[in-house]
This record gives structure tokens, sequence and C-alpha cells, in this order.
């Protein structure tokens, strides 16, 4: 849970309502002290379904986003992202640039992911959802992690097809129904860091 801790307690500083759900086999012991986040322990469940029940709900905003245990976002740039959304309308979603770091902190320096020099300008903007989605696959970049419109959000998790537990494939279709449902806005300034996974080097 020690991730779990430090990012909740880092979400502290952005002034907004925290939710913080819990996959762990135990749940945290020291979830009295995590001021202002409210905390839901789901066991056992894959990310979609998870996500439905208990989460759905409780999100009352008009905007929301994701954040993983292992990334920290900018609280600057999310604002930004707000700001963005309220100025225009047709876009869905939108966010920045992700960073990584070493998690074993013998080696210093960022690594840029997801977003890079060859998919940068890629932000969807074509009027028709078809030419959207061509946009997105052009040079796919990941969606899930942005700030969305909590009505677009709430839409495409309702949707999601129950029988469909893989992660990845959760990831998809997030991207490509949001890029159906309006378009997407990245950001050039820094969005969230994050540890570097076994998977991000091997990448």
């Amino acid at each position: 849970h020690a991730l779990l801790a430090k990012t909740l307690k880092y979400s502290e500083s952005f002034g907004v309502a925290v939710l913080g759900v819990d996959s762990s086999p135990a749940p945290y012991a020291e979830q009295a002290g995590l001021c202002g986040a409210e905390y839901l322990h789901v066991p056992n469940e894959p990310l979609p379904h998870k996500l439905r029940a208990p989460v759905m709900d409780r999100v009352k905003t008009p905007f929301m986003f994701f954040s993983a245990d292992d990334m920290f976002m900018s609280g600057a740039t999310v604002e930004h992202c707000l700001d963005f959304l309220g100025a225009n309308p047709d876009y869905a979603s939108a966010q920045g640039l992700y960073f990584g770091v070493p998690m074993d902190g013998n080696r210093a320096g960022l690594r840029a992911l997801y977003i890079t020099a060859d998919n940068y300008d890629n932000t969807i903007d074509a009027g028709a959802p078809e030419e959207r989605m061509l946009q997105l696959f052009c040079r796919y970049v990941p969606t899930f992690y942005a700030v969305y419109r909590t009505a677009c959000w709430q839409q495409q998790m309702e949707r999601y097809p129950n029988v469909i537990r893989n992660y990845c494939l959760f990831e998809f279709f997030f991207a490509m129904a949001t890029a159906i449902s309006g378009k997407h806005k990245i950001l050039p300034e820094t969005y969230a860091i994050t540890y570097l996974s076994l998977i991000h080097i091997s990448q």
C-alpha cells in the first residue's frame, strides 16, 4: 500500500474530491489517515468491473480523471485541461505529456512515455467521429488517464462489455469510444510523472 498512500497524500494538495480505489487483497490499515480522500476496497475484480458500481455513483463533478498509484499528476496541467475543456465544449477529453523515472533510485533522468516526438501533434480534432478514429490510430496515443467530461466517462463505462476483462482492451475501448464521442486535446506541458516499469524499459 506504500504507493497508494503516497499518491493519495500527494493528491490532497489538488484541492479536489479524491476517491482511492484499492485492489489489494487486504484493506489499507491506515485509511483513516487519508485526509480528504474517500477510500474504497475492491479486491479480486478486474479494473472495468470495480470502477462501475462502487465508483460511478460517487463521481458528481462535471470533470474527472484517473491516476494510477505510481503516477503523480501535475495540478497546474490538470487545471489547464479543465480550462480548455470549459472553453471548448466539442472536446471530450484533454491531457498533456507523460514522463517516467527509474524506480530503483540509482539512475537519474526523465523518459518520455506514450506521447513522443512521433505522435505529439496527434490531437484528435476532426469533425466526424469516423475521421477521429482514423486520427487516433494514425499515431496511437493512450487517453485513459486524460481529464474527461464526467458525462462522457460515465457513458463509456455504461457501454463497456462485461465479458471483456483484459486491461489493455479496456484502455483501447476507452480511447475509441471517447474519440467517437468528441475531440481530444494534447497540451504541450508535463501532465504526469510515473515510475518506469519493466514494460516501459522493454519498449
